[in-house]
């Protein structure tokens, strides 16, 4: 393994260990000594990849980010061209994980957007960056004026119901629901 791999690979343990961190013990608990604990790693490690807790929480938030614009740009790829197409590559996206999987990419988003919310919501930058990218791809996709934007709303709105434990909707509930979203998606309604 080359010196730049086993940095990338500390830097991925870091992050994954911030995550756990966040998970297991809350917001409270994210320090420098934490996650260098849980990661197995010494602390001047850790200050080598990430040289703050800010910079930690924004590596967080980027990792985040490259994952989910990694997705989307599979799912697009994977649907048809046409009006909706945008739409309808989020919707497949955010139905490709069911269960457990969902569950954990849910967590690891609310992990990592709360650090960062309260931490200093400066830090939700590439975040919001991304969402202006992806709010114009959908506003430029071809669908009548708000189609895309309800749509987004819908899939993020599910999102934040897991991450703040406030709704769990049913099975059929869910499939109703995108069933809904690909319609409009497609141009129906």
């Amino acid at each position: 393994m080359t010196k730049a791999q086993r940095s990338q690979d500390s830097r991925g343990k870091l992050l994954t260990a911030a995550e756990n961190v966040i998970l297991a013990k809350g917001i409270s608990s994210l320090t420098l000594e934490a996650v260098a604990a849980e990661a197995g790693i010494s602390k001047g490690g850790l200050l080598y990849h990430f040289a703050s807790k800010e910079a930690l929480i924004v590596g967080l938030v980027e990792k985040l980010v490259g994952e989910i614009t990694a997705d989307l740009e599979e799912a697009y790829a994977a649907e048809p061209e046409g009006p909706g197409r945008a739409a309808r590559a989020m919707i497949a996206e955010s139905a490709s994980r069911t269960g457990h999987a969902r569950e954990q990419r849910r967590e690891r988003i609310g992990a990592a957007l709360l650090a960062a919310a309260g931490s200093n919501p400066e830090l939700l930058e590439p975040m919001q960056q991304a969402f202006a990218t992806w709010m114009k791809e959908l506003g430029d996709d071809g669908l009548p004026p708000g189609v895309a934007m309800v749509v987004a709303a819908a899939l993020d709105g599910f999102t934040f119901w897991q991450i703040f434990g406030l709704y769990r909707p049913t099975k059929t509930g869910s499939r109703d629901a995108m069933n809904f979203l690909k319609q409009l998606a497609a141009g129906k309604s």
